[in-house]
């Protein structure tokens, strides 16, 4: 699989000697495990009570996102029968989170502030939606992704 950049990666469930199975995403020769990544966000609000098999990103950089105006904008994605649902995330620290050494040695990474992220069941309905974000969505980086799989959900959390 490639994310929206063109990078491969992969998804997998590994354990360590003696240790639990984990999920992770495989980039390169790095497994990052998916719980740990997830702690560093937190989700703001969620709509719509189902995953899509295809999601669109409008991940957010310099600033915070305007949650109150996200929110406004996801209940009103809802509301059509081509989005399945979606979610509004949120760093839990953007300073402070983790450099690993490969960043290091990259010489760093621009860390996500916020995103939403709208899950459609079709691909057409999700390339739509992915071109028509960046007008309404000014300053959003977007990204569209097709989900190979979902290890699970808790729409409660």
């Amino acid at each position: 699989m490639t994310n929206g950049n063109g990078t491969a990666f992969k998804l997998g469930t590994f354990a360590q000697a003696g240790g639990d199975p984990f999920a992770a995403i495989v980039l390169g020769d790095k497994a990052v495990d998916l719980a740990k990544a997830h702690a560093l966000y937190r989700s703001a609000a969620r709509r719509g009570a189902f995953r899509g098999s295809y999601v669109v990103t409008a991940r957010y950089f310099a600033a915070e996102p305007d949650i109150a105006a996200l929110t406004s904008k996801l209940e009103a994605l809802v509301k059509d029968t081509a989005i399945a649902g979606g979610e509004i995330w949120t760093a839990v620290d953007p300073a402070g989170l983790p450099v690993s050494q490969e960043e290091r040695l990259r010489g760093g990474d621009d860390k996500i502030t916020g995103a939403l992220v709208v899950d459609t069941l079709r691909q057409v309905d999700a390339e739509m939606l992915a071109e028509r974000l960046p007008r309404e969505l000014g300053g959003a980086d977007i990204g569209l992704f097709r989900v190979l799989c979902s290890l699970g959900c808790d729409p409660g959390n």
